[in-house]
């Protein structure tokens, strides 16, 4: 069960901030671009949307930590040749220049790792969503509360471990009253939006234009029983939604690059110098807020 409700009460402990970059940053460039002034997008105007966008929220939660989780190519599409095979046509439909936004992410990531206090972890195979799932899921007893900055509702499966998730877009948390359940349903449904069709339909429907099997809700209890008998093509069916919605299978080898990197990172803080960034690139309006970064 998913609701949603108002943040400005929490109470502000310590706590790491993991940040879905490339979904903060394309939301604020391509999706709800609200304060671009005159709808005018430059490198300079995008890296001040998207920076603003995250001090916002760190200022909210007070956070002495802030992980940047970036998105690589993924591994998941050399074991499913249909993952997001229609990721680039939907993000077409808005009209936006994405050629433009892809050089502002990808200058970003620069920028941050060489002027920014924050900690960036980019792990070639994996996208975000591994990132934070491992992290989540090792980091659990830290002592710090974890809270997610994302809008995705895959990463509600990750409140298992304790963590929290927080909406940036609607400024709402995200709460999943049982994210076990919340797993199975969606391991069940499968994620069009990623090409991953339900447990009753093979693997090229989406993308043949094929009709999904209709998975009926007061049959769940069924399809599990039928997914769970490995004489069945249904077993594989599910197996390969878990494989790709389940963040807890990411490869042994990506999560352990990903626990040292974070290790290393984490016990080796860098030295600001953002008003040095901020000063050379002209940033104006920023540049008082320095020392909040």
């Amino acid at each position: 069960m998913l609701f949603e409700h108002d943040a400005s009460n929490l109470q502000r402990n310590n706590n790491i901030l993991l940040i879905d970059f490339n979904g903060v940053a394309i939301n604020a460039l391509a999706i709800n671009p609200k304060d671009l002034p005159d709808k005018i997008l430059t490198k300079e105007i995008g890296k001040h949307l998207v920076l603003n966008m995250i001090l916002n929220v760190k200022k909210q939660f007070r956070s002495h930590k802030v992980v940047i989780c970036c998105d690589s190519h993924s591994w998941r599409k050399s074991v499913y040749p249909y993952y997001k095979f229609k990721r680039k046509d939907i993000l077409n439909n808005l009209k936006v220049d994405w050629k433009l936004i892809h050089e502002i992410i990808g200058e970003m990531y620069t920028d941050i790792k060489d002027y920014f206090p924050w900690m960036q972890i980019k792990i070639e195979g994996c996208e975000a969503d591994d990132i934070i799932g491992t992290i989540a899921r090792y980091y659990r007893d830290i002592g710090e509360e974890i809270i997610i900055i994302s809008k995705d509702k895959d990463f509600q499966q990750l409140q298992t471990y304790g963590c929290k998730q927080y909406n940036y877009a609607t400024r709402k948390w995200l709460h999943c009253e049982d994210p076990e359940q919340f797993l199975a349903d969606q391991i069940m449904a499968g994620d069009q939006a990623d090409g991953v069709p339900n447990i009753l339909s093979a693997d090229n429907c989406l993308a043949d234009g094929i009709r999904q099997t209709t998975l009926r809700k007061a049959k769940y209890d069924y399809y599990k029983e039928l997914s769970l008998d490995t004489s069945t093509i249904y077993h594989k069916y599910w197996n390969r939604n878990k494989l790709m919605i389940d963040l807890s299978q990411t490869p042994k080898d990506l999560r352990l690059q990903i626990v040292d990197e974070f290790n290393l990172q984490y016990n080796n803080p860098k030295k600001s110098r953002v008003f040095d960034y901020m000063y050379q690139n002209s940033m104006i309006n920023l540049i008082e807020f320095s020392g909040d970064f």
